[in-house]
């Protein structure tokens, strides 16, 4: 190994080759460019994921234990374990289970936290959204190709995960954030979590919205987004908006293709490494 410090970034993962250099890969890249010194290495959490990327492209990615074991055996000196998990949800403890057994067998370890960990990531990630999202001439090239709309009547629907955990409030307060700071066109819902569609159609109704811009709240733009969110099936997020009437355009673009949310996860490993406390 050529360099003795390593960040490894740990992700989902997804199956899907285009989106993954476009997110994850984007999102290694720039970590990589603010930290010339380090060497920036990969890990997934999803078995799954892992495997169907092995069948298909004939690409082996190692899941964390894995990784971690081939860095124990180089003999690193620092390592920084940056997730780029959006929530401290189920991924995130599993991954923080699996790096134990290898704190004093690796010089040094540091973790850095998921994007949304706590109110102050929040309150970051709802300015980003609002930049990305609500700024004036955001996505003109999407809201161009649908009839003539007064911004009024214009919403954007950001689907999440969500999760079966505590963390998944984690939305609830990211919208409440968002209307705090006067951005009324902007809703979150989540596929597998407490704030669904409906919760989403229901603020929707209650203003005078023709066109919805819809795109995913996941740092890639797989699975969900393909065929729950912008899908052909009478369910999708898309058809059913469009059957209440509204003009739909889905943005297949997970949040790692956009440089503000990539930048964010680099000032996560600046955090890690400015923390003392992080050092084990």
């Amino acid at each position: 190994m050529e360099k003795e410090k390593v960040i490894l970034t740990v992700s989902f993962g997804t199956s899907y080759r285009d989106t993954r250099e476009k997110t994850i890969g984007a999102i290694e890249r720039q970590i990589a460019s603010a930290f010339p010194g380090w060497d920036v290495q990969r890990a997934f959490t999803s078995g799954m994921v892992i495997r169907s990327i092995l069948k298909k492209e004939g690409l082996h990615i190692d899941d964390v234990p894995a990784a971690l074991e081939k860095l124990a055996a180089a003999g690193i000196s620092e390592l920084v374990i940056q997730p780029t998990h959006l929530m401290a949800g189920k991924e995130y403890e599993k991954m923080l289970a699996q790096i134990e057994p290898f704190r004093g067998r690796i010089g040094q370890i540091q973790v850095g936290k998921p994007l949304l960990y706590d109110e102050d990531d929040q309150k970051a990630a709802a300015a980003v959204l609002e930049e990305l999202f609500d700024a004036e001439g955001s996505f003109d090239e999407v809201w161009q190709k649908g009839a003539g709309c007064e911004d009024s009547e214009k919403a954007v629907v950001l689907m999440g995960h969500g999760t079966d955990v505590l963390s998944d409030s984690v939305y609830t307060r990211l919208q409440n954030i968002l209307e705090e700071n006067g951005c009324s066109r902007i809703f979150i819902g989540t596929v597998e979590g407490s704030v669904t569609l409906q919760d989403v159609l229901t603020k929707l109704r209650s203003g005078k919205y023709r066109q919805i811009l819809l795109a995913p709240l996941m740092v890639v733009a797989g699975d969900h987004a393909l065929n729950d969110m912008a899908g052909d099936s009478p369910d999708s997020w898309k058809a059913l908006l469009e059957k209440e009437g509204y003009e739909v355009f889905p943005v297949m673009r997970g949040l790692g293709e956009y440089p503000q949310i990539r930048e964010r996860y680099v000032q996560h490993v600046k955090d890690t490494l400015c923390n003392p406390a992080n050092r084990t």
